[in-house]
């Protein structure tokens, strides 16, 4: 039931998004703009794309390391994987996807691929969060309300940043902390409608006590060091790749703009939405183009643009190297939701 609950919610919020990606446009002006694309820059967008994600299995590979070595080619199938089902499936299963086949192909637990699945998600939003502090306070004819947003995510990225730390190096007690501070929650619980809260503190302290065990990579400097360089590195090719999008139907902005649409999808992605994020991807594309002075029309045939080759070379590759396996795909999709509905910590 929570599932379907989870999948409704996420179908009502991409229709949210599309009517208001769609609102205020032209769908002559739209096709007209995607007619007038240069394709030609698909070439350079999908090889950024591809980078990225090559980038990220090298990533996968040094969080890993601690307790298996592995190569970046052999971890690359299950990756491709999850990020397929992301696009075919509602509810982010994909994540649970990879976490099953990588424990099954490297010999490991569940819980201990799932804890290298959040520590990424750890330096992915510190990295992303870097760029778009940046890439606003570096432009000078940017809108001031987006001035105002780089302070604030520079400033919240500088605080997510102690946070991590402490994590790392005092976790222990960092856990103990949090439960210190958030006392009133259990007695807040028994309100009737606020139950979920309990369960919403208990998951993410549950998912920080998994994240102990992918936190070893980061006792090792090399590693880290490591960890850190293909963090960035993977984003810049992604924020390359959406810019890349912009130009190819004739937005006219600062390479900025490119990063400022690389945190806003990425932010937008995280929420419940319908398979493929559709809806999602072109209204993120909208309210962070918007602001620059690039009309409705223009940024939905960026997202377009951006949206339909990437996704397609995500998908077939990803159903082809699902195929490789042995595996069908109602069957890994089940075994995926298993471990998902046993706390998304399944053992084994």
């Amino acid at each position: 039931m929570n599932r379907k609950i989870l999948i409704l919610v996420g179908i009502l919020i991409s229709v949210f998004f599309l009517w208001y990606s769609l609102k205020g446009t032209d769908f002559g002006e739209i096709g007209e703009g995607l007619a007038r694309a240069n394709f030609w820059l698909c070439i350079p967008l999908l090889t950024a794309f591809c980078t990225y994600y090559w980038i990220k299995a090298i990533r996968w590979r040094m969080l890993l390391e601690p307790m298996k070595k592995t190569t970046a080619r052999e971890i690359f199938s299950p990756m491709m994987i999850g990020f397929m089902f992301n696009n075919i499936l509602p509810a982010h299963l994909g994540e649970f996807v990879r976490m099953v086949l990588g424990a099954r192909q490297l010999g490991l637990r569940n819980t201990q691929v799932l804890a290298t699945i959040v520590l990424e998600r750890v330096f992915d939003i510190l990295s992303v969060v870097l760029f778009l502090g940046i890439a606003i306070l570096v432009d000078r004819n940017v809108d001031p309300d987006l001035v105002t947003v780089g302070y604030i995510t520079s400033a919240l990225g500088a605080v997510f940043m102690v946070v991590t730390v402490l994590y790392v190096t005092w976790t222990e007690g960092f856990l103990a902390l949090l439960n210190r501070v958030t006392f009133f929650i259990p007695p807040l619980s028994r309100i009737r409608g606020l139950g979920f809260l309990l369960k919403l503190r208990n998951g993410i302290i549950h998912q920080l006590e998994i994240g102990v065990q992918g936190l070893y990579a980061l006792k090792k400097p090399r590693l880290l060091f490591g960890i850190v360089l293909t963090s960035l590195l993977q984003w810049s090719f992604m924020g390359l790749s959406a810019y890349i999008a912009m130009l190819a139907v004739g937005i006219d902005t600062p390479l900025s703009a490119g990063f400022v649409v690389l945190a806003a999808t990425t932010f937008g992605v995280t929420l419940p939405a319908a398979p493929g994020f559709l809806g999602t991807i072109q209204a993120m594309f909208k309210a962070a183009l918007v602001p620059y002075g690039v009309s409705a029309d223009a940024a939905f045939a960026a997202s377009a643009f951006f949206h339909v080759p990437t996704y397609l070379i995500v998908t077939l590759p990803g159903l082809y190297l699902l195929r490789r396996t042995g595996y069908k795909l109602r069957q890994i999709q089940q075994e995926a939701e298993a471990a998902a509905g046993k706390g998304e910590g399944a053992e084994d």
